[in-house]
């Protein structure tokens, strides 16, 4: 399934931004100065975003040709499986996210 365009934006955006450590940090070093500007909250659940999926994608490619062996439901992957999955479905890790951070960039530039 194609992905919208602010969603793909967003998506290369944070996929551009491989120091999410970086970012991570920069946004602690706000909060403990006493407020994180808007943009900076937004590129950081962007990231989170994309690592969620990122996670799920891999996480499913490896449950998928793991084989039968994987479906007991016992088993490690079968709970990394539902945890990763589990994780996507948080409302703080949304596709919703890229589409505000794609409407925030859009209002930065007029």
């Amino acid at each position: 399934m194609p992905r919208p365009p602010g969603r793909s934006w967003s998506a290369t955006g944070a996929r551009e931004r491989p120091a999410t450590g970086c970012l991570t940090r920069a946004t602690w070093a706000a909060a403990l100065a006493g407020e994180v500007p808007p943009h900076m909250h937004t590129d950081l659940t962007v990231a989170s975003v994309f690592a969620a999926e990122t996670c799920a994608e891999v996480i499913s490619s490896l449950f998928r040709y793991g084989g039968g062996r994987f479906l007991a439901l016992s088993g490690l992957m079968q709970r990394l499986l539902r945890d990763v999955l589990a994780a996507r479905q948080h409302i703080g890790l949304s596709e919703e996210a890229y589409e505000r951070a794609g409407r925030e960039r859009i209002a930065s530039r007029s």
